[in-house]
């Protein structure tokens, strides 16, 4: 042997071992995160309900915030109120843009659609349509007969007559060249009806049949008001929808005594309003739908209740909107 020291053999060292209080650590923090993404996700999905599902929350523009206006405790899923001075600003806004069934704010749609057709004084014959009207719906009792345009209004827009509405729809499709069958005559009228809603700007509404009676339909508290402002635009409309009742004469030669169905303009009902003139009612077995014109100190106001679930609470939602903006 040399010299040398002998070297011992070298011996490999021993495997680091992961610290069992840091893997704890990483794990608590990694449980708080997630918990804390949980939370987020929560307070997302209340917020998607309440805003978009259940519809939004109350909206106050400014002069609604100056004026302290109240929240009103509404029925309805969707409410508005509009100054017509400044119609592009509401008041007050629940659920604007929120699709619900029109009932029979459909006939507001197709009348004031029809007579920028028809002529007030154009004669309509009124037929076999009539049979296309959905049963249980409520009618003016039209018998088969000419009517003039006038009218037929006048018996969609107060006694809210879906045989009428079906009349004014056939008999505006005829003007316009349409001579098929009466069901291919309401079809086309329909078709023309949403071209022209869609040159106006609407854009949430669908109008399956004329009396909105049958499922299919939808429109927005927003999109109700549009169409009210529309048909207020025609005088011989803003006339109709503010009359608590008209004598019809048929055909026959018989007098048809028509009775609206908005009570703020019954003079016997307990919800008679002297400040309302119009403006149309709608109604389905498990809703109830209202636009008003309630005047107030030489203004204008625009209500909107949709999808109330009482004929009563329509009205009681309609007074608790504006009481809550101080103008009852």
């Amino acid at each position: 042997m040399n010299g040398e020291p002998q070297q011992r053999p070298r011996q490999n060292p021993r495997p680091v071992q992961p610290k069992a209080r840091a893997s704890s650590r990483t794990r608590h923090w990694v449980r708080i995160f997630a918990a804390f993404i949980a939370l987020i996700l929560v307070i997302l999905g209340y917020f998607f309900v309440n805003q978009v599902v259940l519809g939004q929350r109350w909206q106050f523009n400014q002069t609604a915030v100056e004026e302290n206006y109240t929240e009103p405790d509404l029925n309805a899923k969707a409410a508005l109120l509009i100054n017509l001075e400044d119609p592009s600003h509401p008041l007050m806004a629940k659920g604007g843009d929120t699709k619900l069934p029109p009932a029979s704010l459909a006939k507001l749609f197709v009348t004031q659609y029809a007579m920028t057709i028809l002529e007030p004084l154009d004669s309509v014959a009124v037929g076999d349509e009539l049979a296309l009207v959905p049963e249980h719906t409520s009618r003016a009792q039209l018998i088969k007969g000419r009517y003039s345009a006038r009218q037929l209004a006048r018996a969609a827009l107060i006694p809210s007559g879906s045989d009428a509405a079906y009349a004014l729809a056939a008999g505006a499709a005829r003007k316009m060249g349409q001579q098929g069958s009466p069901q291919a005559q309401i079809d086309f009228f329909l078709e023309k009806m949403h071209e022209h809603l869609a040159q106006q700007g609407f854009k949430h509404t669908y109008i399956h049949e004329p009396c909105g009676f049958e499922p299919g339909s939808y429109t927005t508290a927003n999109e109700a008001a549009k169409i009210a402002m529309l048909t207020l635009e025609n005088p011989l409309l803003a006339q109709i929808v503010s009359t608590s009742e008209q004598v019809l004469l048929q055909p026959d030669g018989k007098e048809l005594t028509m009775k609206t169905t908005n009570l703020f303009l019954k003079p016997k009902s307990p919800f008679y309003d002297p400040n309302f003139v119009g403006v149309k009612t709608g109604s389905l077995e498990d809703l109830t739908n209202l636009v008003g014109l309630y005047q107030h100190h030489n203004r204008k106001y625009l209500t909107v209740i949709l999808s109330s679930d009482t004929d009563e609470n329509r009205y009681r939602d309609t007074n608790a909107l504006l009481r809550a903006a101080h103008l009852k």
